[in-house]
């Protein structure tokens, strides 16, 4: 990306950040209140109160101390309970001492503003695209604010934001062959948020040693760190709450899930409803998962690990990490529209990949059932709000299975030439079918031996004239 494509970009980035922070800066987080107010807790030696009892069905509502300071600070109405991981709150309790909770809202909120443009570009470089910078950026942010997937995580200021970012971050450098900063990336990913811990499989398969290397050790690190400073009792508590999500059935507006479009059809037993508190629509519904159910999901995550793999080696390794993450989300049992973002970063790589018209009105039907065009129609229509959510879930499901069918389609082609042996110009000597990992060993060693100096490799569409070294290595 150089020259004008630069310029432009800068400048999509600055009207964008200006546009963003406008709207954004001021408005109330409760999840990140709950974050705050648990660190407060837990500063004030009172960290028993922040987890729950561990009871299903989880309602995502705070309890007994924890409540109570949120309440103080503001958010009565919707106190939410804490559900991450101990170390954040340990590493965040001085900061409650030194700064306030306005201050600490505003510096989040420039960092998550930052981060969405920043993991569009991350996925155009992730997915190789041949579009021009500026237009992919631009279709990107276009996709995330029209819909809640993107939208509804800046209003909220979502921690899924730096996730999405950190899951992209590890594909890309993955892809370039940086397996330290990859595993460190997906490390941190999955202290964040459990889940991306199961993308470590496409490293297993692919035996990308640095990466499972970098990742261990990385996340033993914060592990160990979270322990020292929370203590186990904690954690104990932690584990006993992600339990009792993981027994949850929940449907809501924001629920983007295969279990929340089953809850949403009568599935399970009958759910209670709890109110937000806005007074505006019931924000959930909830219920013990089913056990019928719970079995199924499991199923479902064990082979969508095995179809990750299958395809290791798919490429562009960004648009597999993208719905890796996101097949993975659609099993679980609580998941929201934001845990997507990743999916629809990548999403442009559509129109590279099938052309602008093809690809285009694939990308616009995907997208147009989630927007904020048609969610009035579909909170209208429904008898509840749910259906919102189940609409979402559909239109995401055809999404990742129109970036799933880009990547199943993609073939490499090697253009080789070798004057001594083929006069004239470059021929075609062979394809490579995408479900080969790259150019392999065997195809080296034949394009060595014919005395090939050039070679040319097609992936997802994308043409990158490279070189093969004597060492048998694609250089550009």
């Amino acid at each position: 990306m150089v020259g004008r494509q630069a310029q432009i970009t800068a400048l999509v980035l600055a009207t964008y950040m200006a546009v963003a922070l406008q709207i954004f800066i001021g408005l109330p987080n409760p999840d990140l209140a709950t974050a705050w107010a648990a660190a407060e807790l837990f500063r004030a030696g009172e960290a028993a109160g922040i987890y729950g009892a561990g009871s299903v069905p989880f309602d995502t509502l705070a309890r007994g101390a924890h409540a109570e300071r949120l309440e103080a600070l503001g958010y009565a109405g919707e106190s939410f309970a804490y559900i991450y991981p101990p170390l954040w709150i340990a590493l965040l309790a001085p900061l409650t001492g030194l700064i306030g909770l306005d201050t600490f809202l505003a510096v989040v909120t420039v960092l998550n503003c930052a981060l969405v443009p920043a993991m569009v570009l991350l996925a155009w470089r992730a997915t190789e695209s041949r579009l021009p910078a500026p237009a992919f950026l631009l279709i990107g942010l276009a996709a995330l604010l029209a819909t809640p997937v993107g939208a509804l995580g800046l209003f909220q200021n979502q921690v899924q934001i730096a996730v999405c970012f950190l899951i992209l971050l590890a594909a890309d450098r993955s892809r370039a062959g940086a397996g330290a900063a990859a595993g460190a990336a997906l490390a941190l990913a999955s202290a964040l948020k459990l889940y991306p811990v199961l993308l470590v499989v496409i490293w297993i398969a692919r035996r990308d040693r640095r990466a499972l290397l970098s990742f261990a050790l990385t996340g033993g690190g914060l592990g160990l760190l979270s322990i020292a400073l929370a203590g186990w009792p904690l954690h104990s508590a932690f584990l006993s709450q992600i339990a009792a999500v993981s027994g949850t059935l929940l449907t809501s507006p924001g629920s983007v899930n295969l279990p929340a479009i089953l809850a949403a059809l009568g599935a399970g037993a009958p759910l209670t409803l709890i109110d937000y508190g806005t007074g505006q629509v019931p924000g959930l519904a909830v219920g013990p998962m089913p056990t019928w159910l719970g079995l199924l999901l499991k199923t479902g995550l064990v082979l969508v690990l095995l179809l990750l793999w299958r395809a290791s080696h798919a490429v562009p390794q960004g648009v597999l990490w993208a719905v890796g993450a996101g097949a993975i989300s659609l099993l679980t049992s609580v998941s929201w529209s934001f845990h997507y973002m990743a999916v629809l970063a990548v999403a442009p790589w559509l129109i590279d990949r099938f052309g602008p018209w093809r690809g285009g009105a694939t990308l616009g039907l995907t997208l147009l059932p989630m927007s904020y065009l048609l969610i009035p129609v579909w909170r209208d229509l429904g008898p509840g709000p749910q259906l919102i959510g189940v609409v979402t879930t559909l239109a995401m499901i055809a999404l990742i299975a129109a970036l799933c069918r880009g990547l199943t389609v993609v073939q490499r082609r090697v253009d080789i030439e070798d004057e001594a042996a083929v006069p004239g110009p470059r021929r075609r000597a062979f394809d490579l079918l995408a479900d080969q990992p790259a150019v392999d060993d065997t195809a080296i060693d034949m394009l060595k031996e014919r005395g090939v100096v050039m070679a040319e490799r097609r992936l997802g569409g994308l043409v990158a004239d490279q070189r093969i070294a004597g060492d048998g290595e694609l250089k550009p």
